[in-house]
Parts: structure tokens; C-alpha cells; sequence
């Protein structure tokens, strides 16, 4: 089984407006994600929905990819961000499974093994 390194999108884009981004990778000694995320205050507006508003500080990068999954899909920023985050916590509960690797069964039988750093 092969291994990678990152996820590769096998689906071409819809939109034919913008070629797939470059992964995010933060300058040499920066933290990716430029450091800690700050979590603001509840907000009072959402009327007990249970929101929670954060304010992120995205690499160059993450925000190109973030446009063109928008683009993309036709979702909001706010929707892909949280389908993200559910789809990188199953992510993560399945690679704690097996040594942090992932491994994909493609339809016509390949599998291949996948590993984030």
C-alpha cells in the first residue's frame, strides 16, 4: 500500500475557477495555525442555540484552501469550517486506532495508507 503524506482531492472542482490550493505549512519555527486560537465570549445574541463564536488567525494558505472549498462546494465559511472540524475529529479517532495512519479502500479496490503530519 502506498503511503502520503496528505489528503489529494480525487474529485475535480466544480467551479473550474481556481486550481486546488497548496497545503498550509507555516513559516520555519512558527507553530501551524500562527499559535493558539482565542475562544470570545459566548454570544448573548444567539438566543441559547448554543453557538460559540472563536476567532482563528489563518496561514496564507488555509485561507486559500478555506475560498476554495467555499467556491467549491457552495458552502459557507462557517459551514466548512465546521464540517472540518467533525470530519478532523473522526479523523483523528480512527489514526489513534492504528498508529496515526489512516488507510482508504478506493473503489476500484487500491488502498492506500495516509498519514498527517
Amino acid at each position: 500500500m502506498p503511503e502520503t503524506t496528505a489528503m489529494k482531492a480525487k474529485r475535480p472542482s466544480t467551479s473550474g475557477a481556481r486550481p486546488r490550493p497548496p497545503s498550509a505549512s507555516p513559516p520555519d519555527g512558527e507553530p501551524l495555525g500562527g499559535g493558539p486560537a482565542d475562544t470570545d465570549p459566548p454570544d448573548s445574541s444567539a438566543g441559547g442555540s448554543g453557538l460559540v463564536r472563536v476567532t482563528v488567525n489563518l496561514l496564507p494558505a488555509a485561507a486559500q484552501a478555506l475560498d476554495y472549498l467555499c467556491d467549491d462546494t457552495g458552502y459557507s465559511k462557517t459551514d466548512v469550517i465546521n464540517r472540518a472540524l467533525q470530519v478532523y475529529e473522526v479523523w483523528q479517532q480512527v489514526a489513534s486506532r492504528n498508529h496515526g495512519t489512516v488507510v482508504v479502500m478506493h473503489q476500484d479496490g487500491e488502498t492506500e495508507r495516509i498519514r498527517l503530519l
